[in-house]
């Protein structure tokens, strides 16, 4: 420390001590404690002198804040606290799985077809993961400072928002591989499958967040229903498949694009008041969603 710093810390320790002892002395001069105790009240001066003069030199001398980087870090920005890529792997290939499973339920598929699909997803996933490592290796791993912890974590936005997203949206090889190897009457079993699951998904996605809201401000079973029946009368968003927290926030941005003068008639007056900021909160929720990759508008 120089000079002003130790002049400084100079007069706080005179300070501390100073108002410390005066507590005590007012407490032993009340007669709360006698005089044989006294020692023992100035022994806790010193002590708790000593503990305050430690802790601001501490402040003092603490260094610039630095945040450690390490593999497991990368790992918990990017997928979501899985602990190691092997897994995540695993995961996105049994994603494919399901996805091929669903257009099966629709139409059948040949050998050849199935293992058209299967590539194209494999393909995804590599090209994800060529991706990831790239930027593996434009972060630095040990101690870094809080400004550079700041600028990975925006580096690693992009490829964070695309795992949240999924790997096989519209601009997917899987995606791009589904017309091609589908025939047409295959692609008009599985278009109409899929709005009617995109459709069931949804309606089981609001059904949720009404209950959420309904913590709030219980309805009754006929305002319950007129409710849900306005949420649903919009056809279901393409996204449908997002991670189960974004559940609310997808509904919530939907419900806020509803007319007010079609909402306000379902509630009373006191429920309005509750509801209408809860409503207008799902505007700012659009900003989340298009950043995860989550909102096709």
């Amino acid at each position: 420390m120089n000079d002003a710093t130790e002049s400084s810390v100079g007069r706080a320790d005179r300070e501390r001590f100073r108002f410390v002892r005066g507590i005590v002395g007012r407490v032993a001069s009340s007669g709360l404690i006698d005089s044989s105790r006294r020692a023992f009240a100035l022994a806790f001066v010193a002590l708790l002198f000593l503990t305050l003069h430690l802790g601001a030199v501490q402040v003092l001398a603490q260094p610039v804040r630095e945040i450690q980087i390490n593999e497991q870090t990368i790992m918990s920005w990017i997928f979501n606290n899985r602990q190691s890529t092997d897994r995540v792997r695993e995961e996105l290939e049994e994603i494919i799985q399901t996805r091929i499973d669903l257009i099966v339920a629709a139409c059948d598929l040949t050998p050849e077809q199935r293992a058209k699909l299967e590539l194209a997803g494999a393909g995804d996933i590599h090209r994800f993961f060529n991706e990831y490592e790239s930027l593996r290796r434009t972060i630095r791993i040990g101690n870094v400072s809080m400004e550079e912890y700041q600028e990975i974590n925006q580096k690693v936005q992009p490829v964070r928002q695309k795992y949240s997203a999924g790997l096989h949206s519209r601009e997917s090889l899987f995606a791009k591989a589904v017309p091609y190897v589908l025939d047409a009457t295959q692609q008009s079993q599985y278009a109409e499958f899929e709005r009617g699951r995109r459709k069931r998904q949804y309606e089981s996605m609001v059904r949720g967040t009404v209950a959420l809201i309904e913590n709030e401000v219980p309805l009754t079973r006929d305002q319950r229903e007129k409710f849900l029946k306005l949420i649903l009368a919009e056809e279901a968003p393409l996204r449908v498949d997002v991670v189960s927290y974004y559940h609310v926030y997808m509904v919530l941005y939907r419900i806020s694009k509803i007319p007010e003068e079609q909402l306000k008639p379902i509630f009373l007056e006191n429920e309005w008041k509750v509801m209408k900021p809860l409503i207008n909160r799902g505007q700012a929720y659009r900003q989340v969603l298009i950043r995860e990759g989550l909102l096709v508008e």
